[in-house]
């Protein structure tokens, strides 16, 4: 190959790659549009106002209620779904939105 086929090449493929440039440019100036457009429609995600499960003085302070009713209401709910035992204490089902009879 001469020297002048090796710079024809060479400036071939340098055309391609100013090409291929170009293309990831625009390509990445739509991304940005994109998400830029997106940013003030997309709702921020929330995060829930406590915890499904808490321990029973965690949940009696977060009820406005003594710790003993808690622990009451608690192994009570052992049966209902309410209350559960992990690690062998005892903790209480609270539902992100409260509910009508909590406190």
């Amino acid at each position: 190959m001469t020297p002048a086929e090796q710079r024809a090449e060479m400036l071939a493929a340098l055309a391609d790659a100013e090409a291929f440039r170009d293309g990831v440019d625009r390509m990445i100036g739509t991304l940005r549009r994109v998400l830029a457009v997106t940013a003030t429609t997309t709702p921020v995600l929330t995060v829930p106002n406590r915890p499904e499960w808490l321990p029973i003085k965690a949940a009696a302070r977060e009820l406005g209620i003594e710790p003993m009713a808690a622990r009451r209401r608690a192994q009570r709910g052992l049966r209902t779904g309410r209350g559960r035992k992990v690690g062998g204490r005892l903790q209480l089902h609270l539902p992100s939105q409260p509910e009508t009879g909590d406190g």
